[in-house]
């Protein structure tokens, strides 16, 4: 899980059916065809709707327009189709095949109003909120719910702790940058609401490319890094398998969403034991629902999802109603096994340890 503050839907929106289909010119009035809608089963290739049908996609690109308003138009800029709403804009990373259906879809969040000047522009707002100290002030009601002011004081100064004192923003077409003392931070998602108060923020380590010529160099580079580091690559699916790259392996970490892995792993066994298929499909209900990373927690009740689209949910957008989907259908025995836990909370119930009502409920545990 991610930090848990409620970030608007298309805050995690990431639809990848090909990974090598082609850009095409027709990407431009494809794009402006979706957001002028509504979507049409005829404008998404065969995998594409094996992965997200027609129906699944409008809720997304209506969770959009409720954020962002009215569709006004789309533009092309540097090799990227941005899609210009009334209130903000969105970058559409789009793949077509040869007869104009989409292959491949990604939306990515752009600053919002990133060109505005002042004190409520998206600059400013960073360099209060990361600058400090601390005024609850600039967040909407539903942000500080997700995340209540003192986890949100907690991460802010853990933040400089490690960066240091922040010295400049620097906000482009495709996100903002925060430069502190040592070293940079990417804020990748940042929304306001109609009051001009914070409803999702996501920052990010800027991460270089790197390439490695082979494990023990790979190894060797992040031996080499500051701090306490552990790395492990493991095949998946060979019994008793040596780890192609181990370092520091014993250590006990906090693993955040690395937990996921082991439902996955779990689920794989099940399928290829013959116990489940990955069409098989799993219905949504008001008591599967979590908070975000993901989008899942605002489709509508009833939704059904095939396993393989849930799992692929839960590995590359970290959803977290997925992952709980996905928990209850394999079963936490299985998965508890695997990651060495027991009890093992579903993410919606570590959100709920982690209400500050629940103190009690949290030392018990």
């Amino acid at each position: 899980m991610r930090p848990s503050w409620r970030a608007p839907v298309f805050l995690s929106v990431s639809l990848l059916a090909s990974a090598h289909a082609q850009a095409t010119p027709d990407i431009r009035s494809a794009v402006t065809r979706l957001f002028s809608g509504p979507v049409q089963a005829e404008w998404l290739a065969p995998d594409f709707q094996a992965a997200l049908s027609a129906g699944q996609l409008q809720v997304a690109l209506d969770g959009l327009r409720a954020q962002l308003g009215a569709f006004q138009r789309t533009e092309m800029q540097g090799g990227m189709a941005v899609a210009v709403f009334e209130k903000g804009q969105l970058g559409v990373q789009a793949a077509l095949d040869d007869q104009g259906r989409f292959t491949g879809l990604r939306f990515t969040p752009l600053v919002a109003s990133a060109d505005a000047t002042g004190a409520g522009s998206p600059r400013e707002l960073l360099k209060r909120i990361f600058g400090g100290p601390l005024d609850p002030a600039l967040f909407a009601p539903a942000f500080l719910e997700a995340l209540p002011e003192a986890q949100l004081r907690s991460f802010l100064e853990g933040l400089r702790a490690q960066y240091g004192p922040l010295q400049d923003v620097q906000v482009g077409a495709t996100g903002a940058t925060l430069i502190f003392e040592n070293g940079p931070l990417n804020v990748t998602q940042f929304t306001l609401d109609d009051q001009g108060r914070v409803t999702g923020l996501v920052v990010a380590p800027v991460t270089p490319e790197v390439t490695f010529g082979s494990p023990d160099e790979a190894r060797a580079a992040f031996a080499a890094l500051p701090g306490q580091v552990s790395l492990l690559v493991q095949e998946v699916g060979v019994q008793g398998a040596a780890p192609l790259v181990a370092l520091n392996t014993t250590r006990p970490l906090a693993v955040g969403s690395t937990f996921k892995l082991a439902i996955l792993a779990e689920l794989q066994a099940q399928v290829s034991a013959g116990q489940r298929a990955w069409t098989d499909e799993l219905t949504l209900m008001d008591a599967d629902r979590s908070l975000p990373s993901g989008t899942l927690q605002d489709a509508p009740t009833g939704s059904r999802y095939t396993l393989r689209d849930l799992a692929a949910r839960m590995i590359s957008q970290s959803d977290n109603t997925a992952t709980d989907l996905l928990l209850n259908a394999v079963g936490r025995a299985g998965v508890e096994a695997r990651f060495g836990q027991r009890p093992f909370p579903s993410t919606r119930e570590a959100f709920a340890l982690k209400n500050p009502a629940n103190a009690a409920l949290l030392t018990e545990y």
